[in-house]
């Protein structure tokens, strides 16, 4: 069994327009299990048209079990 626990705010700018900001804890563990990967992730997405959307997020590392930095881009396409 796996899960995650997040914590999300978001703030839609436009219609077309949002952006959001999380803390995410993907595993959390003792030291003695390996410890905890902890996130700091920000974002946005962009709604080109109703079936298209392009997206970019940052993810910070919140402790030293977590990668420093890492980023993404996205194209969703709703067929």
């Amino acid at each position: 069994m796996a899960g995650i626990l997040v914590g999300v705010i978001g703030k839609e700018w436009t219609e077309k327009f949002r952006t959001f900001a999380e803390i995410s804890g993907q595993e959390i563990a003792t030291a003695k299990n390996g410890g905890s990967y902890v996130t700091f992730d920000f974002g946005g997405a962009y709604l080109v048209n109703n079936t298209l959307q392009l997206d970019a997020s940052v993810q910070l590392g919140a402790n030293d079990n977590t990668p420093d930095q890492s980023w993404a881009i996205g194209v969703s396409k709703k067929f």
